[in-house]
């Protein structure tokens, strides 16, 4: 068996053009150890084979098996700021995430013999944003948002709670993790876009202090993971930030995606009536608040969106949009129920609860799925 890992070791090794030296170096592993493992001695851990596979870009238990299976790290797509903005104490953080919801869908598989489970596909191919100004863009998110709301037969209507919607229409599962990056949302989609990610950081100011904010990133983000392009064989990471990204045309496409997929036009003119670029700020306040509590959003999101569908007056709405609603958290009920920080996705928890009831999976491996030590309890176990 070493004398496979250690084949498998050296070619990917030479693959990336590696020496020994540079390997134990990148990995933070003692160069004796690889010497051993070259020599089909004992004397490397499974812990420094881990950091070897991670340092490599190969997958750990297949490079236990004396196979080489890339899995290269996440490759970052910054819709909005820089590198800078990015830290890199979020890297293990990120691969977890994704380890979880790959076995999320490898879950369902396991799943669907016994328990008849039938989800809905995405159904929804990736595209190019075709616009040339942010405005533009907005409008292709407000058509991408009608084709959602019309796949969900639901043109009019608020969409309630987003979490299951997320999780179980689209396959999205959804943590709530503290991280290191200063971004309130990321959303992640693995090389074959099966696998797919919303995190939520919980340590952002904005939506601790507003938790309707949260309706507006997972709208967001759900744009992202549908139509945004990726590059085969790659994982892709959009962090959002809260710093103006106005001329992003990608980021201005999932900005008009989630504002009309929370606040539909057709259910503006039925709630509302037919646009009249009303000037009366009374009148116009009126109008935002009606929006905002019959659909659960923010009261920047509803102003916003109702200047851009000539409800308000644009520079009325605009105005405002900035000076808000005039106080505090505005609603007691996010309408969105998310799984407490740190916890697993409820989608994923529902499925290692019934496959391990059903004796589908071992103790083990349910440990696994949840991002659990052995020996830790399983929140469900009697």
């Amino acid at each position: 068996m070493f004398e496979q890992i250690a084949r498998a070791v050296r070619g990917a090794m030479a693959k990336r053009d590696l020496s020994r030296e540079a390997l134990a170096d990148r990995a933070g592993v003692p160069v004796e150890a690889l010497v051993a493992l070259d020599e089909g001695r004992r004397g490397v851990t499974l812990s420094q084979l881990g950091l070897v596979a991670a340092t490599l870009e190969v997958d750990e238990d297949a490079l236990l098996d004396g196979v080489v299976r890339d899995r290269p790290r996440p490759a970052l797509f910054f819709r909005q700021g820089t590198w800078q903005d990015y830290r890199h104490d979020d890297d293990e953080v990120f691969e977890a995430v994704m380890e979880q919801a790959r076995a999320c869908v490898a879950l369902r598989d396991v799943l669907r013999p016994t328990h008849g489970l039938r989800l809905q596909k995405r159904g929804f191919a990736p595209q190019a944003v075709g616009a040339t100004t942010p405005i533009e863009a907005a409008r292709e998110g407000y058509a991408l948002a009608r084709s959602v709301r019309d796949r969900l037969r639901r043109m009019e209507a608020p969409l309630g709670d987003l979490r299951p919607l997320l999780e179980k229409h689209f396959e999205v599962p959804i943590w709530v993790l503290p991280l290191a990056s200063p971004v309130p949302a990321v959303s992640i989609v693995d090389g074959d876009r099966v696998a797919v990610a919303v995190v939520l950081n919980a340590n952002d100011r904005k939506r601790l202090e507003n938790p309707l904010v949260d309706r507006v990133h997972l709208a967001h983000e759900l744009c992202h993971v549908l139509f945004d392009e990726s590059e085969p064989g790659k994982i892709h990471l959009v962090l959002e930030h809260a710093r103006d990204n106005s001329g992003d045309l990608v980021e201005a496409r999932a900005r008009g995606f989630a504002a009309e997929l929370l606040l539909p036009s057709r259910g503006l003119r039925a709630l509302l009536g037919e646009p009249r670029r009303v000037t009366d700020e009374t009148r116009a306040r009126e109008m935002i608040q009606r929006a905002r509590m019959h659909f659960v959003t923010p009261w920047e999101v509803a102003a916003y969106h109702l200047g851009n569908h000539r409800f308000i007056h644009k520079d009325l709405s605009d105005d405002l949009a900035q000076r808000g609603g005039g106080g505090g958290v505005e609603s007691p009920a996010a309408g969105l129920t998310l799984p407490r920080a740190g916890s697993p996705p409820t989608v994923l928890l529902d499925r290692v609860q019934r496959a391990w009831d059903a004796t589908r999976i071992t103790d083990g491996q349910a440990r696994t799925a949840l991002g659990l030590r052995p020996g830790d309890p399983l929140p469900f176990a009697r």
